[in-house]
C-alpha cells in the first residue's frame, strides 16, 4: 500500500508541523501524501517535507496533543485511480481504503462522471445557510466552484442560478450566488454543479437526445466572454466563429450573404429614391417626386460619370452610403432596389460596369434589370411591347379586339412542340410535348408511378411518385444516380401517412440510403421510424436498449442467462430493394418499371455483449493482469490494433464499454473489501 511508518511522532493540536523520532522523512515522503495518527480516524494532507525529521501539513492538527505516536504516511495514488493493495504489515488498512474510494468517487465527479453525469455534477457537499444569496461549505473546494458556472440548490424548492463570487479558506469555501427566481433559506440542503465550468468550458460529445439539449442553461464563463462549444461562439445574442456554409443545412456568416451572388446581383441595402437627370450632390431636394431627408439615393444620371453611386442625402454635401464607399464595395453586379419614385420607384438597377472599379475615377453605369417591365396592355398592334423598356421574348402579330389572334412560326418553336392549339388539361397532349422536348423526357407515367404537378391517379398504396436524376456513365449507358421517391402508408382517409425515400448510386448499385417520416432514419437503424424530431441510424441511434447489467448477474448469479438478454435487443428490419428499368408502353412512349430485386427481411440480433463476456475478468487479479500485459481495458479497444476508420464503433457500444467496465471495478471493489475484511478479521 505504499506505506512509510518507520518511528514515531510528536503531534500538537493547532499546529501544522509533524516532528518525527527515528524518522528518514526526505527519502520516503512527497508533498502530497496522506499523514494520520494511528486510532485518529482522520487524513491530513503533507504540504512540504522540511528534514528527516519534521513535515508541515496543509492544516493544522486537530487532534490531541502527543509525543511517541504510532503513524502512517500513504503515498498518493489517486492521479492514475490506482487502488492500493494491501501488504502485510500495513495499518489503518480500512481508513485508508475509505480515503482511496472518496479520492476515486471525487476525481469521477470532477470529470462529470458523477451525479447523472450529464447535466449536473453532485459532489456530496454539504451547504450551510449564510443569507439569501451565500453558503458554505466544508473545505477547500478552488477545483470546483467556479464564477459564473452553474448551480442548483435544493432548498424549499429546487432553485438555478449562476455563482457570482467565491473565497476559499482550509477550513471552508464561501460561495455567493444569483439565482434566475427566487432566494436561499435555512432549509438549503444539498448543491449540484453544471457540467460547463471554467475548467471545462467546451460541451462535447453526446449533447442533445431526442432533439432536447441536456444543458438547462449555461452561464458566461467570463463577463462578456459568450459560450464556446466547438469553436462556435454564443455572445451578445449573436452566434460568432462560423464557417462558410458547405452542406444545404448549415448556418450561413454574413460576409457568406454579402458576397452571395444571385444571377450575378450583389445586393445592397435598397433606397428611397433614384435620380432621372444629373443634380447637385448637396442639400435635401425633390427627386422623382420624392423630397429627400437623410434618405439613401441611387445617383445614376451625372454629367460626369465617375460621380454616380448610393449617397446619404443630407443638408449639406452627400456622402456616399457606408455599404458603397469604397472600391471593394462598389464592384460590377452590386444592385440597389428603388422603393418611391414616379418613374423608377419599385424598380431594381444593377451596376454593369466591368471590374475593376476605381471609386471617383471611374464611371459608372446603372441599368435597370427588374421591375416595370411587365407587359402594359394588348392594344391590337404587334408586337406587344413592355413599359419598362424590355422586349418579351413572345410577340403575337395580327392581334385585333375580341380576337384569338396568331403566333409566328419562330416563336411558336420556342415551346419545342408544343402545339398552338394543345389542350393542357388534356394528358396525351402534354406527354406528347414533354416527349418532343430534345428526346430527352422530363417527367413520365407509368402503371405503378406517375409524376405530374398535380397526382390524382387512383394509386393508394406503394410508391406514389418518384422523381430520378439521371445522366450518362462513362460508356453512355443513361443512369440514374440519384431518386426520390414518395411512398405510401397509409391512405386512409384523415390518417394519411407518407414517406420520403431517398436514393442514390453506390459502388453500380442504386439503394435506399435514408428516409424521411415523421422523423429521420436510415435503412437498417433498429425500430425505424421513432417519430417527430428524431434521427435513427445504425451508427448513431443503435438499438434504444440499454445493453448493461449482465455484468452483475455473472458476479451474483455465476452465470449469465443470454436468452434473456437477448430478448432485450429488438431484431433488425431490412427494407426490400427495388431497380427501376425503362421500358415502352402501349402508345409506345416511354414508362418505368419498378423490379423487386430482393424481399423485406427480419434479422435476429442477439446481446453480443452479454455472450462475449469473460466471468474470468471478475477476478481483480486476472482483470489486472490482462491490462497490465496488453496495455488496455478488456471491454475497451486496443490502441495498437484499433482503426478509427474500419472499426467505427456507435455512441452506444463506447456507452456499453464503459458500463462493462465500471461494472466490473465495482465487483473488484466489493472483493477486495472483502479480502481487507478478512485480513483484519472482521
Amino acid at each position: 500500500m505504499s506505506q512509510y511508518n518507520a518511528g514515531t511522532v510528536a503531534v500538537t493540536n493547532g499546529s501544522a508541523t509533524v516532528t518525527g523520532t527515528g524518522t528518514l522523512f526526505s527519502a520516503n515522503v512527497t508533498a502530497g501524501d496522506f499523514f494520520t495518527v494511528v486510532g485518529d480516524n482522520a487524513f491530513y494532507t503533507v504540504g512540504a517535507v522540511d528534514s528527516d525529521t519534521q513535515l508541515t501539513l496543509t492544516a493544522t492538527y486537530a487532534g490531541v496533543t502527543a509525543g511517541g505516536k504510532a503513524y502512517t504516511l500513504v503515498k498518493d495514488f489517486t492521479t492514475n485511480f490506482g487502488f492500493p493493495v494491501p501488504n502485510q504489515g500495513d495499518i489503518e488498512t480500512a481508513l485508508v481504503v475509505k480515503r482511496a474510494i472518496e479520492e476515486i468517487d471525487s476525481e469521477l465527479n470532477t470529470a462529470g462522471l458523477g451525479g447523472d453525469g450529464r447535466e449536473w455534477i453532485d459532489l456530496k457537499d454539504t451547504p450551510s445557510f449564510v443569507n439569501v444569496t451565500q453558503f458554505t461549505i466544508p473545505t477547500d473546494k478552488t477545483a470546483n466552484y467556479h464564477i459564473n458556472r452553474r448551480i442548483r440548490c435544493s432548498d424549499a424548492s429546487t432553485l438555478y442560478g449562476r455563482i457570482t463570487a467565491t473565497s476559499f479558506a482550509a477550513s471552508e469555501t464561501t460561495v455567493t450566488v444569483a439565482l434566475d427566481s427566487g432566494s436561499l433559506s435555512a432549509s438549503l440542503s444539498a448543491v449540484a454543479l453544471g457540467i460547463a465550468s471554467a475548467a471545462t468550458p467546451a460541451i462535447t460529445g453526446d449533447g442533445v437526445v431526442g432533439g432536447t439539449p441536456l444543458l438547462d442553461a449555461i452561464g458566461e464563463y467570463t463577463a462578456g466572454a459568450g459560450v464556446t462549444i466547438d469553436s462556435v461562439r454564443l455572445k451578445d445574442q449573436r452566434v460568432e466563429n462560423l464557417l462558410d456554409p458547405v452542406a444545404p443545412g448549415d448556418a450561413a456568416t454574413k460576409s457568406y450573404v454579402d458576397g452571395l451572388v444571385v444571377s450575378g446581383v450583389y445586393w445592397k441595402q435598397p433606397v428611397r429614391v433614384a435620380t432621372t437627370a444629373n443634380i447637385t450632390l448637396s442639400g435635401e431636394q425633390t427627386i422623382d417626386g420624392v423630397l429627400t431627408s437623410a434618405d439613401r439615393v441611387l445617383v445614376k444620371n451625372q454629367a460626369t460619370g465617375s460621380e454616380n453611386g448610393i449617397y446619404v442625402s443630407a443638408a449639406g454635401a452627400w456622402a456616399r452610403a457606408a455599404d458603397a464607399d469604397s472600391d471593394a464595395e462598389v464592384t460590377a453586379g452590386i444592385a440597389a432596389w428603388v422603393n418611391e419614385g414616379t418613374a423608377a420607384g419599385d424598380t431594381g438597377w444593377t451596376l454593369t460596369t466591368d471590374d475593376p472599379i476605381t471609386l471617383g475615377a471611374t464611371a459608372l453605369t446603372f441599368t435597370q434589370f427588374s421591375g416595370g417591365g411587365g407587359v402594359s396592355e394588348v392594344t391590337g398592334s404587334a408586337p406587344i411591347t413592355s413599359s419598362g423598356g424590355g422586349t418579351p421574348d413572345i410577340a403575337i402579330t395580327a392581334a385585333t379586339t375580341g380576337a384569338a389572334g396568331s403566333m409566328s412560326s419562330a416563336d411558336k418553336s420556342k415551346l419545342n412542340g408544343v402545339e398552338a392549339s394543345a389542350d393542357v388539361t388534356d394528358e396525351a397532349n402534354v406527354r406528347a410535348a414533354l416527349a418532343a422536348l430534345a428526346g430527352n423526357p422530363v417527367l413520365q407515367r407509368s402503371t405503378a408511378t406517375a409524376v405530374f404537378l398535380d397526382l390524382k391517379s387512383g394509386v393508394s398504396s406503394g410508391n406514389a411518385a418518384f422523381i430520378r436524376f439521371r445522366a450518362n456513365d462513362s460508356a453512355s449507358n443513361v443512369t440514374t444516380y440519384g431518386q426520390i421517391e414518395s411512398t405510401i402508408l397509409d391512405a386512409t382517409d384523415g390518417s394519411e401517412d407518407a414517406r420520403l425515400d431517398f436514393l442514390t448510386e453506390v459502388g453500380g448499385t442504386i439503394a435506399n440510403r435514408v428516409f424521411i417520416g415523421a422523423g429521420l432514419f436510415t435503412p437498417g437503424a433498429t425500430g425505424g421510424d421513432k417519430g417527430t424530431n428524431s434521427i435513427n441510424a445504425s451508427a448513431v441511434y443503435d438499438d434504444d436498449t440499454l445493453l448493461s447489467c449482465y455484468v452483475f448477474d455473472a458476479a451474483l448469479d455465476g452465470v449469465i442467462d443470454v436468452d434473456k438478454w437477448d430478448a432485450k435487443v429488438p431484431d433488425r428490419i431490412i427494407p426490400a430493394t427495388f431497380e427501376d428499368r425503362e421500358t415502352t408502353g402501349p402508345d409506345g412512349l416511354p414508362i418505368i418499371e419498378r423490379i423487386e430485386l430482393t424481399p423485406e427481411t427480419t434479422v435476429f440480433r442477439a446481446h453480443q455483449p452479454a455472450r462475449a463476456f469473460d466471468t474470468a475478468m471478475l477476478d481483480p487479479d486476472v482483470f489486472a493482469a490482462h491490462w497490465k500485459s496488453r496495455r488496455h481495458l478488456p471491454a475497451l479497444p486496443q490502441e495498437a490494433a484499433f482503426d478509427p476508420v474500419a472499426d467505427k464503433l456507435s455512441i452506444g457500444d463506447w456507452a456499453q464499454r464503459l458500463l462493462e467496465t465500471v461494472e466490473c471495478q465495482a465487483v473488484h471493489i466489493d472483493r477486495l473489501n472483502q479480502r481487507i475484511k478478512a485480513l483484519e478479521g472482521v
